[in-house]
């Protein structure tokens, strides 16, 4: 499920399963829910999202031709990967970061 935030001045995007506060500029600080974060050419991922999707743990999170030949780009990789989360909710803020995704999914125990 995409849910976009219209009207988003710089507050942090709360999870929506436990809903702890996600700073964009530290995502990775996030609960355990969060997946990643995408926008421009640059895509910070959970440890979960790289196991899931496949992706090296020492990936960079800026998507150097290197990468984006191998792997494709940011939004390549998260949409060959969505459909392996159950309960997906991804938050996406077109302005004003022109695009920026969030995505959360409940944890498999």
């Amino acid at each position: 499920m995409r849910i976009t935030l219209e009207k988003w001045y710089a507050q942090p995007v709360h999870c929506p399963f436990c809903g702890c506060a996600t700073k964009l500029d530290e995502p990775e600080v996030s609960c355990r829910h969060w997946l990643y974060t995408a926008y421009f050419e640059f895509l910070t991922r959970s440890e979960r999202f790289n196991k899931v999707a496949g992706l090296p743990e020492d990936l960079d999170p800026d998507m150097t031709t290197e990468t984006t030949e191998k792997h494709g780009n940011n939004y390549e990789i998260i949409n060959k990967n969505q459909h392996k989360f159950f309960n997906l909710v991804e938050y996406d803020l077109p302005t004003p970061s022109d695009g920026t995704l969030i995505g959360f999914a409940p944890i498999d125990e």
